[in-house]
């Protein structure tokens, strides 16, 4: 059942994105029903994405940074996430501390 493989809980619910991979890219739109406010979200956003199911929207540089992603494995691509992980919570702690010792003077 759609409904439920894309949580919808009530109608209307509308649902935009890519259907590639089975629906990952699709996401709830949150916006006004109004006809002017959807004919203007359909304008800026409903637009291809870049994501491994359409490469052809990619610039170069994203496409080939994408295909670097879908070549790697699994174990490689967690690796990598745990690495920028690590990154942000040293960042944040380094932020944290700077902004207790700006605050204490």
């Amino acid at each position: 059942d759609s409904a439920a493989r894309f949580k919808i809980v009530g109608l209307p619910t509308l649902i935009h994105g890519d259907a590639s991979f089975g629906g990952i890219y699709l996401e709830e739109y949150g916006g006004d029903k109004a006809f002017h406010d959807l004919k203007s979200f359909a304008a800026e956003a409903l637009v291809p994405t870049c994501n491994p199911g359409n490469l052809d929207a990619c610039s170069p540089d994203m496409r080939k940074d994408t295909e670097a992603f879908m070549a790697m494995t699994y174990e490689s691509l967690d690796n990598l996430i745990k690495g920028k992980e690590k990154q942000q919570e040293d960042l944040q702690s380094s932020f944290k501390e700077t902004f207790e010792k700006l605050q204490k003077n």
